[in-house]
Order: C-alpha cells, then structure tokens, then sequence
C-alpha cells in the first residue's frame, strides 16, 4: 500500500505601488507648508491627487511604497491628529481649529509644520 502526500505551498508576495498595477502611484507631496493645506490633502485631495485617508482606507499601507513614505506619513499624522483631538476638545469646525493654531504657531515662533510636529511631539506647544 503506497500513501500519496499531498503538499501545498503559499507565497506571499509583497507589493509596492510600482508593482501592483491595483494600486497607484501616490506620494505626498512635500511642498504643503500650511495647516490648511497638510488637512486638503489628508482630507479631500491636494494636486488632482486622492486624499491620504482614501489611499488609507482603499489600499492600507500598501500605498506607501518606501520606508521614506510612511515616515513622512506617520509624521504628518501626528499633525492631523492633532488637529482632530483639538476639534473634539474644543467643539470647534476644522477652520476655527486651525486658525487657533496658526494664531499660536506665530506667537511660538514656529516657521515650518516639522518643528510644529516636533513641538507636539515633546509636548512643548502650548495652544489654548
């Protein structure tokens, strides 16, 4: 009596955007300086692009095809983040938000929204 063992094998691929014509090249755009436009692109779209929470929500992390991409990500996150947490605290629409914000940027001295990311990371910007 023989016996036959059946065997499968799985593979996973891993996918970027250059290789999965499912998914398409996308980028944040490194030229956004302000609140408004880090929320535009995030939220609705910058550029004729997707917004980043479509690319999110549609593809997860298989959009951020570089390890460059989700750290700037991540790190924008924190922003939006933040600006979201203070809209809930403060019972306020996004505008009024980031107004409040950009009011205590200018008193801070902040000049780019990476030392605005850097300060809300070590919990040094104060804004009321």
């Amino acid at each position: 009596m023989s016996t036959i063992i059946a065997t499968t094998t799985t593979t996973t691929k891993t996918t970027s955007n250059s290789d999965d014509p499912q998914i398409p090249a996308f980028t944040m755009d490194r030229t956004v300086k302000t609140l408004n436009d880090a929320w535009r692109e995030w939220h609705i779209g910058f550029t004729g692009k997707p917004s980043v929470k479509y690319m999110e929500d549609k593809y997860g992390t298989l959009w951020r095809n570089s390890a460059a991409e989700t750290k700037y990500y991540n790190r924008r996150h924190i922003i939006i983040k933040f600006i979201e947490d203070k809209a809930k605290i403060w019972n306020l629409p996004i505008p009024d938000v980031i107004k409040r914000i950009e009011r205590a940027e200018t008193a801070a001295g902040i000049k780019s929204l990476n030392n605005l990311r850097e300060k809300i990371e070590d919990k040094t910007f104060q804004c009321l």
